[in-house]
């Protein structure tokens, strides 16, 4: 029991790692995601039920199912570049399986919300350049000469 703790808390960790790093670091969230899966991995090896169904399983299979098939119809399925970053099609089970209920799940999408923000403000260019600041001006663009 006192193992499966430990798991749990390096699962909160790695998904607190994983919400802030989302919207400031790419690097950071595959991190995060590994780490998550490969927890999940160990506590299937060790009897836990980490692993579960997602509401989006039926929706998932018959998107990746058509990716699939459009891989192979292209007659060009080696140069098919999707499959090469598959990181992305883990992302979603890797922090579900985690959550554990609904307020578990809106503490995680705070966290990724309040991490967005302090980067955003640590970077005001980029909200000027968006137009996110209010009364600021924005900063002249460059044209390329014709």
């Amino acid at each position: 029991m006192a193992r499966a703790r430990g798991v749990r808390r390096a699962a909160d960790a790695a998904l607190v790692f994983t919400a802030v790093s989302i919207p400031l670091s790419t690097t950071g969230m595959q991190v995060g995601v590994v780490g998550l899966i490969a927890l999940a991995l160990l506590g299937g090896r060790a009897g836990w039920s980490v692993v579960r169904p997602t509401p989006l399983d039926g929706a998932l299979a018959i998107f990746f199912g058509a990716l699939a098939l459009s891989t192979v119809a292209s007659g060009h399925p080696l140069q098919a570049t999707g499959w090469q970053r598959p990181w992305v099609v883990v992302t979603y089970f890797g922090v579900f399986w985690w959550l554990r209920d609904r307020a578990h799940a809106a503490r995680f999408a705070r966290v990724v919300v309040v991490a967005g923000a302090v980067g955003g403000l640590r970077h005001p260019p980029a909200l000027q350049r968006r137009g996110l600041v209010p009364g600021a001006a924005r900063p002249p663009t460059v044209r390329a000469a014709t």
